[in-house]
């Protein structure tokens, strides 16, 4: 009989950890992906007035390469901000496929299985 309570306090302990470990990575999910979606929502925002200003260059014929880069530099600084935050919702996954006591491969990051010794996907 104590072993059936073990087992059973071992499933709930179990859940309990699932339940923890999802809610988490729900709110970290949801809170990255709106930082991406912001961070892009800012980036389109500078395509029309670049856009515009290009025009009003050549319609001019007055190119100012300079004007051009900062606002180009502007868009590559948001499309890198937007990559960073790529990566850390592909960590979040991770971690929570971790905590729940998946293994992955340090090189190739592929899912490993537990007993394995080496992956199965780079060696």
């Amino acid at each position: 009989m104590a072993d059936l309570w073990q087992d059973v306090k071992k499933s709930v302990d179990k859940l309990t950890t699932t339940i923890n470990v999802k809610t988490k990575e729900v709110v970290q999910v949801s809170k990255v992906k709106k930082e991406i979606d912001e961070l892009k929502s800012k980036m389109r925002s500078y395509f029309p007035a670049l856009g515009e200003l290009t025009y009003t260059m050549y319609s001019e014929e007055n190119f100012d390469q300079e004007k051009l880069k900062e606002k180009c530099k502007v868009i590559a600084t948001l499309e890198e901000q937007v990559k960073q935050k790529e990566k850390e919702l592909k960590q979040v996954y991770r971690e929570s496929q971790e905590a729940r006591g998946k293994r992955f491969c340090p090189y190739c990051e592929a899912k490993i299985s537990d007993d394995a010794k080496f992956c199965n996907q780079c060696g």
